[in-house]
């Protein structure tokens, strides 16, 4: 009777479940005590950009280019920053995947194959894509970035200057609390505060007549040269091996294999409507910005909720595209997009019950398009013929 009694317990839990998923896609599996509800903490582009800077997912190098130009002004040399500022995004965006996988790494990410195989609920990225301060450390000295002569005090400037901008919680006595971690846009920033601090070019003040005629013949390497030399000095990110062990490690993070071939499916399914979607909130080009892309997200419902959601989802799509944190940079494509859908979907209905192809299903048809076409100045893009 016990048994009988169990089971039919298990049964009507299960028939629970299975009705939430059905009528009320959009409930979290988090417990409530987790969550502050405060309503349309994210409403346009303003707060969304506020939103990044508050959670640390932006890439803020302004008071490096103003440093930069006032050595170049001294140096009677001119500073292109605009330039400067794409060839360093290009190089960062060439080399996300090592780069992310260096990040994975210090922070001991662990591997959804080995989840799965134990019938563990898969690993959210956004949940555990986070670097405290003695992981970056570590980071920092295993790759001899860090020095005798060059280390702590530097090291402690740089954390500290990568917090100014983000939100504070506050300490019972009313003090503001420095956060304990960072994203991995903000890993980057402080990879390069780092190395231009330690890779400094000689000021031409110090120079003799016999030195700066000699440099004029040959100008000093600009700030993205010295950048770019440094990164493949310490971290070697072209090396073959690195570049094997980088797609090994993301490799790790994705979806199981037997659930790969059902979303694969989903999304060759879903893909057409996905797309009018994605060329709706796109201004331009052929991809999408950061921004963009929340921005989405906050028409659809994901984003805009509760402040600790917001600041989830929005971790998890940072690390789905290895955003490398410039906001209005477009490269962001609809693959991107389908792994920021599916992790958040992995987010909002993993309950253990009912397989991630059935949910994301679910999800994908009532949460994202159903509300989309409930809209009116969006649900007519479904009805135009393509």
């Amino acid at each position: 009777q016990d048994k009988a009694l169990l089971r039919g317990f298990n049964d009507a839990l299960a028939q629970l479940r299975r009705f939430r998923h059905r009528h009320a896609m959009h409930l979290s599996h988090f417990p409530r005590a987790l969550c502050e509800v405060k309503v349309n903490t994210v409403t346009g582009e303003d707060d969304i950009n506020e939103l990044l800077e508050s959670i640390g997912g932006n890439l803020d190098l302004s008071d490096v280019y103003r440093s930069e130009n006032r050595f170049c002004n001294s140096s009677e040399r001119h500073f292109d920053r605009i330039r400067e500022h794409e060839a360093i995004i290009g190089f960062l965006f060439k080399f996300r995947q090592p780069l992310f996988a260096l990040f994975l790494k210090a922070v001991r990410a662990p591997s959804n194959a080995i989840t799965a195989a134990n019938r563990g609920p898969l690993v959210v990225l956004g949940a555990w894509a986070r670097m405290s301060e003695d992981q970056f450390w570590h980071c920092c000295t295993s790759h001899e970035l860090l020095t005798k002569d060059y280390g702590e005090g530097e090291f402690s400037k740089v954390w500290a200057t990568l917090h100014d901008n983000m939100q504070h919680d506050y300490h019972p006595s009313g003090m503001p609390t420095a956060p304990q971690y960072i994203l991995f846009p903000k890993f980057i920033e402080g990879l390069i505060r780092l190395l231009l601090g330690r890779y400094i070019p000689l000021a031409q003040a110090k120079m003799n007549e016999n030195q700066i005629f000699r440099n004029a013949q040959r100008a000093f390497p600009n700030l993205s040269e010295r950048l770019i030399f440094a990164f493949k000095r310490h971290f070697q990110l072209e090396g073959k091996e690195v570049q094997h062990e980088a797609q090994l490690r993301l490799a790790s993070t994705r979806i199981p294999d037997e659930a790969e071939d059902c979303v694969r499916k989903l999304f060759s399914y879903f893909k057409p409507r996905l797309s009018r979607l994605f060329d709706y909130f796109r201004a331009a080009g052929d991809a999408m910005n950061m921004g963009e892309l929340l921005h989405m997200l906050q028409k659809i419902g994901i984003l805009g909720r509760a402040r600790l959601r917001d600041e989830l989802v929005v971790s998890t799509a940072i690390s789905a595209c290895l955003f490398v944190g410039d906001v209005e940079a477009r490269n962001i494509t609809i693959e991107d997009l389908w792994k920021v859908l599916l992790w958040c979907c992995e987010l909002h209905t993993n309950d253990g019950v009912l397989p991630l192809g059935r949910r994301l299903e679910a999800f994908l048809a009532q949460q994202v398009l159903g509300t989309m076409q409930a809209k009116t100045n969006i649900g007519n893009i479904f009805s135009v013929a393509h």
